[in-house]
């Protein structure tokens, strides 16, 4: 999970902080707990084009550590960073086919 890389180092990322803080602020007003989840539903609703993972990364920089916002852990796990984080070491682990099998594309 990581910021995009459009927006690393960015007067964008900044103000995106400060709207994810706000979105936050206001969930905790109506009795919401905030997670990066409802906070890109709300992004998104408002025409803004993010993905979850920066959502993700924005919250656990500037959020994560005070009540009642999510765990780095509880974060990655709603966003499936710890699933992402599995497969990519199981593909990154198996060994690339050193010749053709027996059944062609087609047949396979």
């Amino acid at each position: 999970m990581d910021i995009n890389c459009i927006i690393k180092n960015t007067v964008i990322l900044e103000q995106l902080k400060k709207i994810v803080a706000g979105i936050s602020i206001t969930k905790i007003a109506n009795n919401e707990v905030p997670t990066p989840s409802n906070i890109y539903n709300t992004l998104r609703e408002n025409g803004i084009e993010i993905d979850l993972s920066t959502v993700g990364a924005i919250y656990i920089n500037e959020l994560s550590s005070t009540e009642p916002h999510l765990s780095i852990a509880e974060v990655e796990n709603e966003i499936g960073a710890d699933f992402n984080r599995f497969i990519n070491s199981i593909i990154s682990n198996k060994p690339a086919l050193k010749k053709i099998g027996k059944n062609s594309p087609v047949e396979a």
